[in-house]
This record gives structure tokens, C-alpha cells and sequence, in this order.
């Protein structure tokens, strides 16, 4: 039996760099110039097919109709917020900044989810970042199947996110104390992952999926996209204008 999507959320409150913003003229990433639109209009129409005939749940920055609602202070404020609108059992979670994502990499995604598992992670191969986009920086670990960039639309169960939000709420609010991290994650994870750092090609992403699983009894997938384009976003006015280039290639 193969998962299903019902709906779709597209976080669009993050604010673009300052650099971005004197390039742009905008303040948000969301209303970044891409094509004959924004980058929020590309990723919504790469993901409105596996949204509900209202189109994708659209959270933070202006208000821009259509299924629009206000985020809160934080990413994980945020998400909770999403998850009193979210529709069905299981949607997807992309961030808006994705500006060259396909409807193509969206399918392989969906196609190849564990109906058995509650949260689906994306990677991307770093061979085919630097293939398909030459230049541009990526954060990047090496595991032993490879060395591997995380994607930007995560596919999850609505209601085992709704009991897991505490724990992504106090990992979110941690994530630069590694004492505090270590604590919430696992001394074990913890210490895998930066093994992982240290020595490449140790640990499994198999490995640390199954560490999450068991740590908070959430049945975590790591799911290996061959598209770059899943894995590549924009974080500055370089980036920007280094994939501006790359619009027709």
C-alpha cells in the first residue's frame, strides 16, 4: 500500500539577508523575484498537485490570499500553527525558497515514502548538486552510503507530529548547545553524528534514522532524492544571483 498526501503547507515567513534585501527589494524570501513571479510562486505550483482544490496552506510573511495564516515567533510556533489547518493524514512541509524545484523531484518523493513511517527526510547526493549546480555552497555530511546534502520538503503523519512537536520544539531550541542537544537526542546520536563529521563514512543514514526512531518512538524514513533541485535554496544575495544564472541551463 503506498502513502498518500493530502495536504500541503509552504513556510513563507522567513526573512530574506540583508544583502538579499538591498539586491530584491523585498524583505521576505517568499516575494524573491524568480521567473515572471516570486520563488513562493514556483514552489507553489511544483506542489499544488498534492494540495487540496484550494491550493497549499501558505504560512507567515504578507498575507497573500488564498490559504493564507499568519506563523508565530519561531519555526516550531510556527508549524503548530500549521497544524490546526492542515488537512488529512499526512502532508507535505516545504520551505519557500526552492527555486528551482520540480514537480518531477515532488513525485519521486511521494512515490517512494514508507506508509510505514511517521516522518520522511530527504538527501540529496552531493555529486548531483555540484553536477546540477556548480558553486553553490551546501551543508553536507558524509555517510557511509555517501556524502549528502538534506532536501527542503519533509513529508509528515499530521498526528504524529502533533505528539512529536515537543520534542522538535526542544530540539529547535537547543540546536547551539551541543550539551543540551545531546541531551534531548541521545548522547549515542549525538556522538554518531559527529563521528560522522569526523570520520567520513562511519555512521549510516540508515544508522541515525533508526537512533531518532528509537529515541523518540517515531518511525523516521531516510529517503535518498536524486534531485538536486529538492536540496537547493537560496540563503543570500550570492547564492541568488549564482543560480540566476543557471535559469536556462
Amino acid at each position: 500500500m503506498k502513502a498518500t498526501i493530502d495536504d500541503v503547507v509552504i513556510l513563507a515567513g522567513g526573512m530574506a539577508s540583508p544583502d538579499l534585501q538591498a539586491l530584491t527589494g523585498v524583505t521576505h524570501r517568499a516575494d524573491v523575484p524568480w521567473g515572471d513571479g516570486t520563488m513562493l510562486d514556483h514552489v507553489r505550483a511544483a506542489l499544488t498537485p498534492y494540495a487540496p482544490p484550494e491550493g497549499p496552506l501558505i504560512m507567515g510573511g504578507a498575507a497573500r490570499g488564498g490559504r493564507w495564516v499568519g506563523g508565530g515567533d519561531t519555526l516550531a510556533q510556527t508549524i503548530r500553527i500549521a497544524l490546526q489547518h492542515v488537512r488529512g493524514d499526512r502532508f507535505l512541509l516545504s520551505t519557500c525558497d526552492l527555486p528551482f524545484l520540480t514537480p518531477e523531484s515532488i513525485a519521486y518523493l511521494v512515490d517512494h515514502l514508507d506508509p510505514a513511517c511517521d516522518i520522511t527526510y530527504p538527501m540529496v547526493p552531493m555529486d548531483l548538486c555540484r553536477a546540477r549546480f556548480p558553486g553553490v555552497p551546501r551543508t553536507r555530511l558524509r555517510l557511509r552510503e555517501g556524502e549528502f546534502t538534506g532536501g527542503n520538503v519533509f513529508a509528515f503523519r499530521t498526528e504524529a507530529l502533533r505528539t512529536a512537536l515537543v520534542h522538535f520544539e526542544a530540539v529547535y531550541a537547543a540546536r547551539k548547545s551541543p550539551v543540551r542537544l545531546g541531551a534531548i537526542v541521545g548522547w549515542g546520536t549525538a556522538l554518531r553524528i559527529v563521528a560522522a563529521k569526523l570520520t567520513p563514512g562511519l555512521v549510516s543514514a540508515q544508522r541515525l534514522a533508526s537512533d531518532v526512531t528509537a529515541r523518540f518512538e517515531i518511525p523516521v524514513q531516510a529517503l535518498v532524492v536524486p534531485f538536486a533541485e529538492i536540496g537547493t535554496d537560496v540563503d543570500d544575495a550570492a547564492q541568488y544571483q549564482s543560480l540566476l544564472g543557471l535559469q536556462d541551463s
